[in-house]
């Protein structure tokens, strides 16, 4: 026993994945996972950006690798050239141990054993490239952290290399902080977003989530149930002031900022990004500030950027992109001066078949989805069993590049296109989204090629429960006249 102990003590490898791993095997667990681009360490502070990334950052110009510890659990994990490799490796290992053997005996199915939960595991390392954004702390996988393969293969990463995880750090705090953000509006869901500052969240977390956490003692190891009243000592946690959390969120302010700016969904504009620009001015000035009195609050780890806070070209697109998107951030909106009045449910019914066309001089061509709303989806479907998600706009998250279908395991990144993507598309259509000059996902071109993609994957879903083919309305012949439904008059 003491010889396959320390026969099995260092991991074999590396293997590439796509050679070692079966093809069934579509998700794993990874350990000490590394990553490096064009031979050199890389973290996820550089991989991850909110929109397309810049045609200069490293991994625009090399592929990123990774590597990462893997237990095989089961043999069946293994391609049948990975068992070949692996039992080759063993046996020549076992013979550099007992230089005495002439050959060894050693098989994987002795060393795996017959039974469930008999025999030893083998731990190798494998490597491949990176291909799709990581995600960290968000649904369905709320506490880990996920990273995708060109082989379409997902890993969850159980630990991070050292080298990895100190270039990686900005990444995870600022997913932490985004969990922190959303588990407070979630808390306060009668706040309205203009009501969302930096100054409510850090009330918030001081009075709702953390002075429970502070009233409630904290035990780092199991103590008898008997020997609770003799503990001498009581054990709560450290005190937080509202200057530290405010230096928190001043450290990821720009990218607060930029998760805002390049969405169009509102389940990721959270906060109100008029007053999110105003905190992120003072930030700046506050930054300067306490670097001329040698005072490092507000910046993230690392060195202190070399740019602006508003230079947010470093989270991808470029410098024309985000002014366009401050520009039009800081225009004011225009307030009606009574509230709209809430028509009935019946009322609503009636008047959709009534809706007067009113002209609106900034009506385009350009600024209509050529997609039916969920309202005529629903009468047109009305009494078949319809998936909620069949009748929801499909979004992509700010800061990714790939969305996953609610329904099943399918999945569209526009980082590495697939024919089965595409094939909706013409080739002229799909060489454009993957040569990648659109500047964001958000690109009406980019949405509407988007959309046909999506559609021809439902189409599969409608084939499996029967349902009628979705139905679009076909634009009016005036591009200058559209139906607004919040005008409807009941007649």
């Amino acid at each position: 026993m003491g010889d396959i102990l320390k026969l099995l003590k260092d991991p074999f490898g590396p293997y590439p994945e796509e050679d070692i791993l079966s093809d069934d095997v579509r998700r794993l667990p990874l350990k000490s996972f590394y990553m490096e681009s064009g031979g050199a360490p890389i973290g996820f502070d550089e991989t991850e950006f909110v929109t397309t990334p810049p045609s200069t950052s490293r991994i625009a110009l090399e592929p990123t690798e990774f590597y990462g510890l893997l237990k095989i659990e089961s043999l069946n994990w293994l391609s049948p050239q990975g068992k070949e490799w692996l039992q080759l490796d063993l046996q020549e290992r076992d013979l550099e141990l007992n230089p005495q053997r002439t050959a060894s005996r050693l098989t994987l199915s002795s060393i795996y054993g017959e039974r469930r939960n008999e025999g030893s595991r083998l731990l190798v390392q494998i490597y491949g490239v990176k291909a799709q954004s990581a995600r960290f702390m968000t649904h369905p996988t709320p506490k880990n952290l996920i990273i995708y393969s060109r082989r379409r293969r997902m890993y969850n990463i159980l630990s991070l290399d050292v080298g990895t995880f100190q270039k990686s750090r900005n990444f995870l705090e600022r997913y932490r902080l985004w969990a922190l953000i959303e588990k407070i509006t979630k808390t306060n869901p009668t706040i309205r977003r203009e009501q969302r500052t930096i100054d409510h969240l850090v009330e918030s977390y001081l009075m709702q989530l953390r002075s429970p956490d502070h009233r409630q003692r904290q035990n780092f190891f199991k103590i008898p149930t008997d020997a609770e009243a003799r503990r001498p000592r009581k054990r709560f946690l450290r005190h937080v002031s509202r200057a530290e959390l405010r230096g928190f969120f001043a450290a990821h302010a720009d990218w607060l900022l930029a998760q805002h700016l390049a969405s169009s969904s509102n389940q990721v504009k959270i906060l109100d990004v008029a007053k999110l620009i105003s905190f992120c001015s003072k930030v700046q000035r506050a930054r300067q500030h306490a670097r001329q009195r040698n005072v490092a609050w507000g910046f993230p780890y690392g060195d202190a950027p070399p740019v602006g806070l508003f230079d947010l070209w470093r989270f991808g697109g470029d410098r024309a992109f985000w002014s366009k998107k401050i520009e039009n951030a800081r225009k004011p909106k225009l307030k009606n001066s009574q509230p709209p009045k809430m028509p009935s449910p019946m009322a609503s019914m009636n008047s959709r078949r009534q809706a007067e066309y009113r002209y609106d001089s900034d009506f385009s061509e350009a600024s209509t989805s050529a997609y039916s709303d969920p309202i005529s989806e629903g009468d047109a479907l009305a009494g078949a069993s319809i998936p909620a998600f069949y009748l929801q706009r499909p979004v992509i998250p700010a800061g990714r590049f790939e969305w996953q279908c609610p329904g099943c395991s399918y999945t569209i990144d526009f980082l590495a296109l697939t024919d089965e993507n595409t094939k909706v598309l013409s080739p002229v259509d799909a060489q454009h989204l993957r040569r990648r000059t659109w500047k964001s996902l958000r690109d009406e071109d980019v949405e509407t090629l988007f959309f046909a993609m999506v559609d021809d994957h439902y189409a599969v879903h409608r084939s499996a429960r029967q349902l009628p083919h979705m139905p679009r309305r076909e634009r009016t012949r005036s591009p200058h006249v559209k139906v607004e439904e919040a005008d409807f008059v009941t007649r």
